[in-house]
């Protein structure tokens, strides 16, 4: 696991220990903040689907 630091990292590649545990438990602090957006390198974009609907996006970006 990697330190609490490194819990709201942008880029799991950034983790200092990158393994299953650390990547889910990142992915998960990450969601919790409404921070849905998460990067594993520089080419590779993860976002994880909320339940419910966050106001990130305006309204142009959602009916687009």
């Amino acid at each position: 696991m990697s330190p609490v630091e490194y819990d709201l990292v942008e880029d799991l590649a950034l983790l200092p220990y990158l393994n299953e545990s650390s990547a889910l438990h990142t992915l998960q602090q990450r969601y919790c903040s409404n921070l849905i957006h998460t990067y594993a390198g520089k080419k590779t974009l993860l976002i994880v689907n909320p339940i419910h609907s966050l106001p990130i996006y305006t309204e142009k970006v959602c009916n687009y």
